[in-house]
């Protein structure tokens, strides 16, 4: 082959050669600045996710102990029902990831409208409870049998017995049930491990007023 087809055929073999290496490069450089953006979202989709689940998990809870607590009335048992059904939910929660499950009065008088009445303050922090206002229980009480239970004593601060379920001018009582746990993510990529808790509150099935 003569050099004057020879040497232009180099260069254009050398010059794709170049192209393709920096393409390679160039794809080098883009998946370098993709990747944290693609980690970042899935990290971000793991821990989401998890946070979600467990949050679905404490809001059915929730509502189970409500609607129990709500059948039993003024029943000694009452709490304990509730958190039977409570730790029903709860199941595939690691016991040490539950902080607490809140028992309280959400007809103490706030506004008119104690649906929409969270637990007091003062219930979310006390260790046992607010005399006639709440009782607070840990996942060590969702596991107690009924005779540990009563033995514990621990619906003591506001016992079912004290609650109102008499249809009469009053009305009756109005209770919640509030589950709070601990969500601890893998990734941290949304922060470090974060509580998520719901309540339910509910009105006493009412039972008829004794003749005068």
């Amino acid at each position: 082959m003569s050099p004057a087809i020879t040497e232009p055929l180099r260069r254009r073999i050398r010059r794709a050669a170049q192209a393709r290496h920096d393409e390679r490069g160039a794809a080098a450089v883009e998946f370098a600045l993709i990747l944290p953006i693609v980690a970042a979202l899935t990290f971000g989709l793991i821990d989401g996710s998890l946070t979600f689940f467990r949050w679905t998990a404490i809001s059915q809870a929730s509502r189970a102990g409500a609607r129990t607590v709500s059948e039993m009335g003024t029943n000694q048992l009452a709490d304990y029902k509730t958190l039977q059904a409570v730790d029903e939910l709860l199941r595939n929660v690691n016991p040490q990831d539950i902080d607490r499950v809140v028992i309280y009065n959400a007809d103490d008088g706030r506004d008119t409208t104690p649906m929409d009445n969270p637990p007091p303050a003062a219930c979310l922090t006390s260790a046992a409870g607010v005399a006639d206002t709440c009782n607070v229980y840990t996942a060590a009480d969702l596991g107690r049998t009924q005779e540990e239970y009563a033995a514990a004593g621990r619906f003591g601060t506001w016992n079912p017995l004290t609650r109102d379920d008499e249809d009469d001018a009053d009305g009756v009582d109005y209770v919640g049930v509030y589950v709070r746990a601990t969500v601890k993510t893998p990734t941290k990529t949304l922060g470090a491990d974060r509580m998520v808790s719901e309540f339910t509150v509910v009105r006493l099935e009412p039972r008829p007023a004794p003749y005068p």
